[in-house]
């Protein structure tokens, strides 16, 4: 799924936690822009690692990573910060497994590093690096978006993903 997308859909993660606990998740500036920083997270290791195909590869991308420092965090923080983290992640480990296209998630990184999707991985669209600053590796980069976006399924579910973002963000909004 792409960066974008996550933020997006962090609305609609945002919505469900309201619906379910309103008086601990109100639709405040706060929770706004922590909904849109927090999926995000997981893609900040595309500030150190070279290629598209192997961004899924670190810490940053590990559920169990996540859920170690949320502990953590529930021991100094209100327990709401923890809880909108992990929402915040499962949105984001869905979106990519659901969406996966030269990367999946390596639900039990760094003890099993494979990656799943639940469309077939092609690891070799993802050869070139994050930021591409070449001429090569921007056309490689456009090539990359190109495919991803041929995929009707994958078009699909970052549309739906993104919708659900923006129409729950605006209920969420006018309630």
């Amino acid at each position: 799924m792409m960066t974008p997308t996550h933020a997006i859909t962090g609305m609609f993660v945002l919505f469900i936690l309201n619906s379910i606990v309103p008086e601990m998740f109100p639709f405040s500036g706060l929770l706004i822009i922590l909904s849109l920083i927090f999926p995000m997270l997981p893609d900040l290791d595309g500030l150190w690692v070279e290629k598209m195909k192997d961004h899924h590869q670190t810490f940053t991308h590990a559920p169990l990573f996540w859920l170690g420092l949320s502990i953590i965090l529930y021991l100094f923080v209100p327990i709401w910060i923890p809880i909108l983290l992990l929402a915040q992640l499962a949105g984001h480990f869905i979106g990519d497994y659901l969406a996966g296209f030269s990367a999946g998630i390596a639900w039990l990184y760094p003890f099993n590093k494979k990656e799943t999707s639940l469309f077939p991985l092609k690891k070799e669209m993802g050869d070139f690096p994050i930021f591409a600053k070449t001429k090569e590796d921007k056309e490689k980069r456009k090539k990359f978006n190109q495919e991803y976006y041929k995929q009707k399924k994958l078009l699909t579910i970052e549309l739906i993903s993104g919708l659900l973002g923006i129409v729950f963000f605006v209920i969420g909004l006018i309630n």
